[in-house]
């Protein structure tokens, strides 16, 4: 039984290294945002502030 569930995780571990690594990332970060709701607003916001200092700086050149 226990040598059943290893080899069950193990499949799903190489499935999971076949996969696009990009994919998984952003699954995983949706994840964790849907999860912590103020960390995803954090984010949010400063990701809103540093495109707004960017902004600014790209239109001051």
């Amino acid at each position: 039984m226990d040598n059943k569930k290893y080899a069950h995780r193990l499949g799903l571990k190489n499935a999971a290294s076949q996969q696009d690594l990009g994919s998984g990332l952003v699954f995983w970060f949706i994840e964790i945002i849907s999860m912590i709701p103020s960390l995803g607003a954090l984010l949010l916001y400063m990701g809103g502030r540093i495109g707004c200092i960017l902004f600014v700086l790209g239109g001051n050149r």
